[in-house]
């Protein structure tokens, strides 16, 4: 049974209920045969870098090419289809298109560039293009108190208009009503189509392999934890499921992670905690991080917040996430060398399976009959591949 995690604005009041995470201990899990069936040359169609790959509901396969500015689309044999876009700031043309998402079969691509959502056709064609929000509109609590957001960005646009946008909290703002004070990071928003918040469904925790220093002089600077996974946060294509992981810090050999998957609604599908074995990193390789870290020149403001902060002494348990096209979660373990190793998770949260994916692939699109992604050659091709998924 789902139960309602987030805020709720509405006539009726308020309501806020968190769902305790149900632990899940490290099992042995069934196998999964993973056959490649489909294999789409780099070379022959002249494909550069793929920033994303999606799978429409029919099965038609799109790949961004942000090197070249527009989005290349094959049937489900692998047949090409043709192109769509350009680089360029006009209607059809792109800068960064780093998002996607599907309306039934209008794929919805998000473009940082220049910050808008453009929506594109089964027959690759233009539909629209639908700026992005600048401003949503809060209703205040009882007290007339409202909270400070100080920038949007956006996830997904719903048919109908309506959309999924992840916020900045001014610092020092008043919270969401019902969310706590001391909450971290920023909420995740639903929002109508008049821009007016309909509830927050989750919250996206601040990264912790990232310090932010105020300078004295003016502004901030932002430094990177060397050996840091922060933990995924991912959408479905379809924007209905949004995952979020959380890792805890070991104190043994066994440590827990947690995965949460809510609904657009805001209901929380399932919260569990997994057991992993933990993995220490190699003494000489954090001294050999330190030693490099020590010799890189900065301001003294800067080379005191590097000396502060502390590098992890265990490798994450997890690297990723991918929510499937039906109700399944693919986490990839983290892995060093050799096969990559990802669970599956059925809609309650239980492992399903397991399956090993050759290093070189890495998948983008998933669900339990086959997984889509790019396999790179020794010459830095990425080939589009497709594989069969078998018990």
């Amino acid at each position: 049974m789902a139960t309602r995690l987030a805020v709720t604005l509405g006539a009726v009041g308020i309501a806020a209920t968190i769902l305790a995470a149900e632990r899940t201990p490290a099992q042995q899990v069934p196998l999964l045969r993973l056959t490649r069936d489909l294999g789409i040359d780099a070379a022959e169609h002249d494909l550069s870098r793929v920033g994303w790959l999606a799978v429409s509901p029919g099965g038609t396969i799109a790949v961004s090419q942000s090197q070249d500015g527009h989005i290349r689309f094959f049937d489900a044999n692998g047949r090409s289809l043709g192109a769509f876009g350009r680089k360029g700031q006009g209607p059809g043309e792109f800068q960064t298109p780093l998002r996607f998402g599907w309306i039934a079969d209008t794929l919805v691509v998000g473009d940082f560039g220049t910050r808008r959502f453009t929506l594109i056709s089964p027959e690759r064609s233009l539909v629209r293009t639908v700026p992005w929000l600048t401003s949503v509109s809060i209703p205040p609590d009882a007290r007339g108190v409202q909270p400070r957001v100080i920038s949007l960005s956006p996830r997904a646009l719903y048919a109908g208009g309506s959309w999924l946008l992840e916020a900045s909290m001014g610092e020092g703002s008043p919270p969401f009503p019902g969310v706590a004070k001391d909450q971290p990071g920023g909420p995740i928003l639903r929002v109508d189509n008049e821009a007016t918040l309909q509830r927050v469904i989750g919250w996206r925790h601040p990264s912790p392999c990232v310090t932010s220093l105020r300078r004295s002089e003016g502004g901030f600077f932002a430094l990177a934890l060397p050996l840091c996974v922060t933990p995924p946060l991912e959408y479905a294509a379809d924007s209905r499921r949004v995952a979020i992981a959380t890792f805890d810090t070991p104190a043994g050999r066994t440590g827990s992670y947690q995965v949460s998957v809510v609904s657009d609604t805001g209901d929380t599908l399932f919260a569990r905690r997994y057991d992993y074995p933990v993995v220490p990193i190699p003494s000489r390789l954090l001294d050999s991080v330190r030693t490099a870290q020590a010799a890189l020149r900065a301001a003294p403001d800067i080379v005191a917040l590097r000396r502060s902060m502390k590098l992890p002494e265990t490798w994450p348990p997890i690297e990723r996430l991918v929510l499937g096209r039906d109700e399944t979660v693919w986490i990839e373990q983290y892995t060093r060398a050799g096969n990559r190793v990802w669970q599956v998770l059925n809609a309650r949260g239980d492992v399903e399976g397991q399956a090993a994916v050759p290093r070189g692939v890495r998948l983008m699109a998933v669900s339990r009959e086959a997984v889509w992604g790019t396999d790179t050659d020794e010459d830095g091709l990425q080939h589009i591949v497709r594989y069969v998924v078998s018990r």
